[in-house]
């Protein structure tokens, strides 16, 4: 994820730096007056000190979030584990070992080389010499594998309930380009910048999304173009450009699919070649006719405490970084019941 910094810190300091946080009701909301420090006869009060911390405090609450599910889940499974074991006259080890260990297989050599060949670039090891590597790899990722689905199942089984509340952001979606039904149950906004890898990246994973969800799911783009790369601006413009003869998509899309055609030249060939009206493009483009509507994204998206992308939020709730599929899959799964019922009752 493009310039965000991540500092590492303990649980007991994460949980006592989330405090100054106030519980989000839409954006994180403001802090009090408290006065923190005085200079002369002026007073620093919390509430400034917040708003120069938005990022980072935003931050700190995904992370502390994140901590307690992670705890809560690992409870509640170590009890789901002792009451399956116990019906099934197995100590909890015993049980685990029967139910995850024991099912993991050792790779073919088939499966082997079909890893081996996608990465044999990035290493000068003989296939002999990652077997020693892949091996253990592969097999570690089976037995994650059926850990994950014996945990889905006794939660299932058992009627787990997570009611712990995430944090969540009020965060707009009309009136930008989106894919999928308004009244979807679930809504994505992806603040993104066209010249970013990582951006770039996400946007495989929004597409597999779409693919998978259907008219379940409605992503939403918003602009984040980096001052510090030099054709991001650029394409945000031509997209939005390209959207006002109705194809904002189509270049959305090519845009992204190389990173590298980013100049004003290439952004006007990819117009010329997606069949655009050119001289009315070019005309949008050169006079920077959407920068307006541009910089609205980019001053929500810092007042959201977004300072690099990408950064989605999946009704409200944020997803920092390029993520995989099996992230969103967690939130989305959460989201579909309460995103439904919400919708039924508009």
């Amino acid at each position: 994820m493009r310039s965000i910094g991540r500092t590492f810190v303990t649980t007991a300091a994460l949980v006592g730096l989330c405090a100054a946080v106030r519980p989000a009701t839409g954006r994180a909301a403001a802090s009090n007056d408290t006065v923190v420090a005085t200079v002369g006869s002026y007073n620093i009060t919390e509430q400034e000190v917040d708003g120069k911390l938005t990022a980072q405090l935003a931050s700190l609450q995904i992370q502390l979030y994140d901590l307690k599910r992670t705890a809560v889940e690992e409870i509640a499974d170590a009890l789901l584990v002792e009451q399956a074991a116990k019906k099934a006259h197995l100590s909890p080890a015993a049980y685990l070992k029967q139910q995850i260990d024991d099912k993991v297989t050792q790779p073919s050599d088939a499966d082997l080389h079909k890893l081996y060949d996608q990465f044999k670039g990035r290493s000068n090891d003989t296939f002999d010499q990652a077997k020693l590597v892949l091996i253990p790899s592969m097999m570690d990722r089976q037995r994650q594998q059926l850990h994950d689905e014996l945990m889905q199942k006794l939660r299932a089984a058992h009627g787990y309930k997570l009611l712990l509340k995430p944090p969540r952001f009020d965060v707009k979606a009309d009136g930008r380009p989106s894919l999928g039904p308004s009244k979807a149950p679930v809504t994505i906004v992806e603040f993104a910048d066209y010249q970013d890898p990582y951006s770039g990246r996400s946007e495989s994973t929004l597409k597999q999304i779409r693919a998978n969800y259907g008219d379940k799911v409605r992503v939403v783009f918003a602009d984040f173009p980096s001052p510090k790369l030099p054709n991001a601006m650029d394409a945000a413009r031509a997209a939005r450009c390209a959207g006002e003869q109705g194809k904002f998509w189509e270049f959305h899309d090519t845009l992204f699919a190389d990173q590298t055609k980013l100049a004003v030249t290439d952004l006007k060939a990819t117009a010329a070649k997606l069949k655009l009206d050119t001289v009315k493009f070019g005309d949008c483009l050169d006079k920077h006719k959407y920068d307006s509507d541009i910089e609205k994204d980019i001053a929500e998206g810092k007042s959201l405490g977004v300072e690099g992308t990408p950064v989605s939020y999946v009704n409200g709730r944020p997803v920092l970084g390029s993520q995989p599929a099996a992230k969103f899959d967690r939130i989305i799964a959460d989201e579909l019941p309460t995103g439904a019922a919400k919708q039924a009752a508009k």
